[in-house]
């Protein structure tokens, strides 16, 4: 296998993406409806962003665990914030250990590992993998498939919602089980982990299957294939696969399930009025609470597309586009800014993960003029945000066509 570090932003997107397959099993019609009606893949959030370079400092870390600090480029070791840096670092611990436990006790043990590795099962079906590692252990060929997940939004478990077995991960394994076959050999044990050190709990899950569950799986994949050329059918039942769909703002299955039982989300009314708590019963209040997530998602990307609608131009009928906040931040150098803060007579300006929060700092220093100026030097702000807003509210509209004319400029 291959071993080195490719471009995580650059990466193109397969029909059925393992990661879109678990949606793909419930809803089939979700592809056939993005092509006709849908823009196609999600613009780039600043979630995808963080967890781009997340990953890229993961895997620069696990590639070059144990290494001295001091020999590590510059511009890797600035790059993200100190979060990013120590949970890379312990994903290589993680990785390090894996190697260890897998060849522990082997007098002869081939394997091979390999990072970011694009593994294929057809035209349609294909991805790249955070981490994998096949070998021949106590006589039979193993393969352990290790997923790296740096949100901490929504926990992902490898063994899945129904403890069959993570579709995406069991996706990548049919992947590498495809090629393998290619080059002559047969995996018979399959281990599965999501490494994902954010959320509660474990930073770690685990599951494991034999060749036979892969086999029934790759079948699986096969018969999925033919079905979405032909299968327009939408089901949002449940909701749980809907929330990363692309598709969900203007899915009509969606908004049909969202709008059942006892909390009417979207309603005639412009103005919304919740029903009385006390007054539902134990039954519809459970509904409302097991869809509470999607329909936040989906709100959110309701506000998503007005947004873009509004940025290109486009008048939305009672609102506009303003400027956000902008709030402070420390300067990317955070060793240099740490430095700075000791000699203001901040004596312990890490917490014990990231620097201290400038708030932190100013109940030491102070947030007289000096004071102010002192830490301005370590400070920077961010990009105030776009917000859209009623008409009624104070702050100056963005005018839109001179932002798209200075885009425009940058592409003579």
């Amino acid at each position: 296998m291959e071993n080195k570090e490719i471009d995580h932003a650059a990466r193109a997107h397969a029909i059925i993406a393992p990661s879109s397959v678990g949606r793909t099993i419930k809803c089939p019609g979700w592809i056939a409806f993005n092509k006709l009606h849908g823009k196609g893949e999600p613009e780039t959030s600043v979630f995808a962003i963080e967890g781009t370079i997340a990953h890229e400092i993961a895997e620069y870390r696990a590639m070059h665990y144990g290494a001295d600090e001091k020999t590590l480029p510059a511009e890797f070791v600035t790059k993200g914030d100190a979060d990013m840096h120590f949970h890379g670092t312990g994903y290589g611990k993680f990785l390090n250990m894996l190697e260890r436990k897998f060849s522990a006790g082997q007098s002869n043990t081939k394997m091979s590992v390999a990072y970011e590795r694009r593994l294929k099962f057809s035209d349609n079906i294909w991805g790249t993998l955070d981490y994998v590692m096949v070998g021949k252990r106590n006589g039979k060929w193993c393969a352990i498939i290790v997923d790296y997940k740096y949100g901490q939004g929504v926990a992902v478990s490898a063994a899945g919602d129904d403890n069959e077995g993570n579709p995406q991960l069991k996706t990548y394994a049919a992947c590498l089980a495809e090629e393998s076959r290619l080059q002559g050999i047969e995996l018979d044990q399959f281990h599965f982990f999501i490494y994902q050190p954010r959320t509660p709990g474990e930073a770690h899950s685990v599951w494991k299957c034999d060749a036979d569950v892969m086999n029934e799986w790759a079948d699986k994949l096969r018969a999925l294939e033919i079905q979405v050329e032909s299968d327009t059918s939408l089901d949002a039942e449940g909701l749980s696969h809907c929330q990363f769909c692309p598709n969900q703002p203007i899915c009509p299955a969606f908004m049909d399930e969202i709008s059942k039982g006892a909390l009417a989300v979207l309603q005639d009314s412009p103005e919304f009025e919740s029903p009385d708590i006390d007054k539902l019963s134990m039954e519809e209040l459970l509904e409302v609470f097991t869809k509470k997530k999607p329909i936040e998602h989906f709100l959110k990307g309701v506000e998503a597309h007005l947004m873009r609608l509004l940025e290109s131009g486009e008048e939305i009928p009672g609102y506009k586009l303003v400027e956000g906040r902008s709030s402070r931040k420390w300067v990317e150098d955070i060793h240099k800014v740490a430095r700075g803060l000791r000699k203001l007579g901040v004596e312990e300006p890490y917490k014990p993960k990231s620097l201290i929060t400038i708030g932190a700092v100013e109940k030491v220093t102070g947030k007289g003029k000096e004071a102010k100026e002192a830490i301005a030097t370590f400070v920077t702000y961010t990009e105030p945000a776009k917000q859209m807003v009623k008409l009624s509210d104070k702050r100056k509209a963005i005018d839109v066509s001179a932002d798209l004319a200075e885009t425009l400029t940058t592409l003579d």
